[in-house]
C-alpha cells in the first residue's frame, strides 16, 4: 500500500520505513503541512500518516478537511501529543479513527496500517465525546459505499417564479483562476435552487477531470454512473454511440428534484487522456443534451486555463460564473489572467463579457473594498452582485456531503436566488414575507420563521 509520511519527525519516518518495508511503500515525506495535499495528489496515496509535529501555517483541522474533501478514500493515521476531547471528536467526526499518542508501540502502528479501526470499535468512545460533537450522527454506511443521493430530510424549496413560455438554453461554466475558490459548492447548491422551479430542466456536469467532487458534495458515489464509467464503456465498445438514450443511463436523477440530472465526474481511476479526447467527449454530451431539452447546463471545471479543455468549455458557455476568494493573491491572479497583453484569457478568444463575478469567503471588514477592486480589474458589463460570506456552516456542509440548500435558511436562500437570476434573468421573483419552504408531511413555514396560517 502507498503511504505518505507527514510526521515532521525524520527519526519516526526512518523507523516506520525500516519496520514496515515489506508491508508499505513510502511514496512521499512532505516537510510542511502546505505540501501534504499536493503530495497525495501526485502519488495517489492510500494512507497519510499525519502528526502535530509537522510544521506549517495551515491549521491541522483545515488540512484534514481539505484531504477529506478531495481524497475521501485516502485513510488518515494521526499521531498527536496534545489530544484534547474536542480535537479527538473532530477527528472521529471526519472518519479519522486510527489515533496514536506520541509513545505508540510497534504493534499499535502495525494495527493502524493493517487492521484499521472500524466505526463499531470506536462507537463507545464516541458516545463519551458527545458533548464535544455538534449534532453528530453515526454514519449508516462506511465512506465510499453510498451509491445514491439520500432524499431524507430535504426541505423542498418553493421559490416565487415568473412564468415564461420559452427560455434560451444557458450553458454555465463554474470557473476560477485558483483552486479552492468555491465553484463546486456554488454549482451544487445552484442546481438545487434552479431545479426547485419544475419548468426548468437542469443538467449538472462534473468536468473537473483530475479532482471531481460534485458527487461528494451530494453525499454519494456510484461506480456505474459517472464520467469515468462512460469513458470506460466508450473505449471498450467499438461501435459506441453517445446519444440521448445512452447518456440518460449514466445520469443520476435527484430524488427530491426529478428535473435535476447529474453526471458525476471521473471518479474511477481512468488513464488520463489528451485534452482533445475530453473536448470531443463534452461536445458529444452537449449535442446529446440538446435533444433532451435541458433548459440549463451547469459545468463544473478545472481552475485556470492550463489546458485546451477549459478554454473550450469557457468558449462554449453562455455565461461564466467566475469565483474569486477574498485574498490579495486572488486579485493578483485575476489581474494576471485578464491582462490583455500577457494574460491567457484574451489570446484564447474568450469573451470577457461572459464573466459574472462571484466573491467567495468574504469578510464584513474587507469585502466592499475587495469587490470594488475586483470590478475595476474585470472592467466588464457584469459587476459583482453575489457575495458569499465566510461561514463555518459552508465548510460543514461540504465535509458532510449535505448541501446548504438541503436545509436553506434566509441568507442562503437569497444568495442562490440571486445566482439563479444571474443565470435566467427575471425568472425568479423576489420573495415575500409569507413565502417559504414546505416540508413533506409537515407544517408549512414562512421563510422568516413561524408556521404559515
Amino acid at each position: 500500500m502507498k503511504v505518505i509520511l507527514a510526521t515532521g519527525v525524520p527519526r519516526v519516518n526512518l523507523q516506520i520505513e525500516k519496520r514496515f518495508e515489506k508491508e508499505v511503500e513510502v511514496v512521499g515525506k512532505p516537510l510542511f503541512r502546505e505540501a501534504v495535499e499536493s503530495t497525495v495528489a501526485r502519488n495517489k496515496a492510500e494512507i497519510v500518516v499525519l502528526s502535530d509535529e509537522l510544521e506549517g501555517v495551515t491549521e491541522m483541522t483545515e488540512l484534514i478537511l481539505l484531504l477529506r474533501a478531495r481524497y475521501a478514500n485516502t485513510r488518515i493515521i494521526y499521531i498527536g501529543k496534545k489530544m484534547t476531547p474536542d480535537f479527538k471528536a473532530f477527528l472521529y467526526k471526519y472518519n479519522v479513527f486510527d489515533i496514536l499518542n506520541e509513545k505508540f508501540s510497534e504493534t499499535e502502528l502495525r494495527n493502524a496500517f493493517l487492521k484499521p479501526k472500524t466505526w463499531q470499535e470506536i462507537s463507545i468512545e464516541i458516545g463519551n465525546l458527545d458533548p464535544f460533537i455538534n449534532e453528530y450522527e453515526s454514519p449508516n454506511v462506511k465512506a465510499g459505499e453510498v451509491d445514491k443521493i439520500e432524499r431524507n430530510n430535504y426541505t423542498r424549496i418553493k421559490p416565487a417564479v415568473t412564468y415564461k413560455e420559452s427560455l434560451y438554453q444557458e450553458i454555465i461554466a463554474f470557473w476560477s483562476t485558483l483552486d479552492q475558490s468555491g465553484k463546486t459548492f456554488t454549482a451544487v447548491n445552484t442546481a438545487l435552487f434552479l431545479a426547485a422551479n419544475p419548468d426548468l430542466k437542469i443538467l449538472l456536469l462534473d468536468f473537473n477531470i483530475k479532482h471531481p467532487t460534485v458527487h461528494l458534495q451530494y453525499g454519494f458515489q456510484d461506480g456505474d454512473r459517472n464520467l469515468g464509467a462512460l469513458i470506460d464503456d466508450m473505449d471498450d465498445e467499438e461501435n459506441f454511440v453517445l446519444n440521448s438514450n445512452v447518456l440518460e443511463y449514466y445520469l443520476i436523477t435527484h430524488p427530491v428534484y426529478p428535473n435535476l440530472k447529474i453526471l458525476p465526474g471521473a471518479i474511477l481511476r481512468n488513464k488520463e487522456q489528451e485534452p482533445e479526447y475530453y473536448i470531443n467527449l463534452i461536445d458529444k454530451i452537449l449535442d446529446a443534451s440538446q435533444s433532451m431539452n435541458f433548459s440549463t447546463i451547469l459545468i463544473d471545471t478545472h481552475s485556470g486555463l492550463k489546458n485546451s479543455l477549459n478554454t473550450h468549455i469557457l468558449r462554449k458557455a453562455t455565461k461564466i460564473l467566475f469565483h474569486v476568494n477574498e485574498s490579495p493573491g486572488a486579485l493578483f491572479s485575476v489581474r494576471s489572467m485578464l491582462d490583455p497583453e500577457f494574460g491567457e484569457f484574451v489570446p484564447n478568444l474568450i469573451q470577457k463579457k461572459k464573466l459574472v463575478p462571484i466573491l467567495n469567503r468574504a469578510t464584513d471588514e474587507y469585502y466592499v473594498k475587495f469587490r470594488h477592486n475586483l470590478d475595476a480589474i474585470i472592467d466588464g458589463s457584469n459587476k459583482t452582485s453575489v457575495v458569499i460570506k465566510e461561514n463555518n456552516a459552508i465548510h460543514a456542509s461540504i465535509m458532510d456531503g449535505s448541501p446548504l440548500l438541503k436545509h436553506p435558511n434566509d441568507d442562503y436562500y437569497m444568495t442562490f436566488f440571486n445566482i439563479a437570476n444571474l443565470i435566467h434573468p427575471g425568472l425568479f421573483k423576489p420573495i415575500k414575507k409569507r413565502r417559504g419552504f414546505s416540508e413533506p408531511g409537515g407544517p408549512k413555514r414562512s421563510l422568516f420563521g413561524g408556521k404559515k396560517k
